[in-house]
């Protein structure tokens, strides 16, 4: 009977930062090709548009920011957020689509920036609290990646555009697989 070794991959922050910039620019550069009325293109995401796409990862990037910089202020605002979870997701869509196409990606690409500067700021040993079980800092950022991946793929089947293969790509296979215990806690 063959042993099967857990391997893990070695990590660093800047490689996990360099990883999420690769997908977030393939992603940023085919949004500010369209037009206004572009970013109201349904997306395989019942209900949702690529605004919404975009403003729910902008709004995410920025919770997740407060859960690595103050996480006691996250864990209060989960708490809060909780209290009604099955409207969540769509009031953050509902509170957004005023926005303009451009006001979006200026809110995407503003607070992507400032959530890479709070993972290189971050305490390497501390558990970031997030919505289902707490993360590794690392873990956390590889979440991000993640969701910039699947969010973009929506972005880009919406648009019946192949979506772009970076070396982000890795990290989506390495947590999908690493994750997968979680799935059902």
């Amino acid at each position: 009977m063959a042993v099967r070794q857990n391997r893990l991959m070695a990590v660093s922050i800047s490689d996990l930062s360099a990883d999420l910039n690769a997908e977030s620019s393939v992603l940023c550069a085919e949004l500010a090709t369209l037009a206004e009325a572009d970013w109201m293109t349904p997306t395989p995401a019942d209900g949702w548009t690529i605004k919404d796409q975009i403003a729910h990862l902008s709004f995410f990037d920025a919770n997740v920011t407060t859960a690595v910089t103050d996480p006691d202020r996250f864990r209060r605002e989960l708490a809060e957020s909780m209290k009604n979870p099955g409207s969540f997701v769509e009031a953050i869509a509902s509170a957004n689509r005023t926005r303009s196409a451009p006001q979006t990606l200026q809110w995407f690409t503003a607070t992507r920036a400032t959530m890479v500067r709070a993972f290189a700021d971050a305490d390497l040993s501390m558990r970031v609290p997030w919505y289902g079980p707490e993360m590794s800092v690392a873990s956390a950022l590889t979440a991000r990646i993640m969701e910039t991946w699947a969010h973009g793929q929506d972005v880009f089947d919406a648009l019946g555009k192949r979506h772009p293969t970076t070396s982000a790509l890795r990290q989506v296979a390495h947590i999908g697989v690493r994750a997968l215990p979680n799935s059902f806690i």
